[in-house]
């Protein structure tokens, strides 16, 4: 995948995680993520290895020491 439009249509049907009726808004907010070229904020396998998608850095949890 390269870009948004990819995000959006190239998992469904595609028999992964990716292409489930669950996975469909998390596909558009990867989407608009790209499209704006802001990093994206998941810990969600099904964008793993998706070109031209940055991730954020995970964020300490609440309640954790650090």
């Amino acid at each position: 995948m390269s870009g948004p439009n990819e995000v959006v249509h190239d998992h469904r049907g595609g028999g992964g995680a990716g292409g489930a009726k669950d996975h469909e808004a998390d596909r558009w907010v990867a989407a608009v993520a790209m499209a704006a070229k802001l990093p994206l904020a998941t810990e969600d396998s099904i964008f793993d290895g998706v070109a031209g998608l940055a991730r954020a850095d995970p964020c300490p949890r609440l309640g954790t020491a650090t």
